[in-house]
């Protein structure tokens, strides 16, 4: 494998959960991550025809920050993402 990974996140939360195991697997195993998280709505978006309002991207950013920072890379030192 790389010593870099580009992830691609969907705007769905199963993207989203996906990227997030996705980010474990790959830093437990010394990578550095690149996220693609472009697809996630904006805030205020829309949802369900109106029925509620995204959120917005930087909410699943601090996810993706706290996954990456969970694990080590063989001990040695923490993740890393851009």
């Amino acid at each position: 494998f790389s010593s870099c990974v580009l992830i691609e996140c969907g705007d769905s939360l199963d993207s989203i959960n996906a990227t997030s195991s996705a980010i474990v697997k790959y830093v437990s195993q010394r990578a550095g991550i690149g996220i693609n998280a472009g697809r996630i709505r904006a805030l205020g978006s829309p949802i369900r025809g109106g029925e509620a309002f995204h959120t917005g991207c930087i909410p699943f950013y601090k996810h993706f920050q706290t996954a990456v920072k969970s694990c080590s890379q063989g001990g040695v030192r923490g993740g890393a993402a851009t």
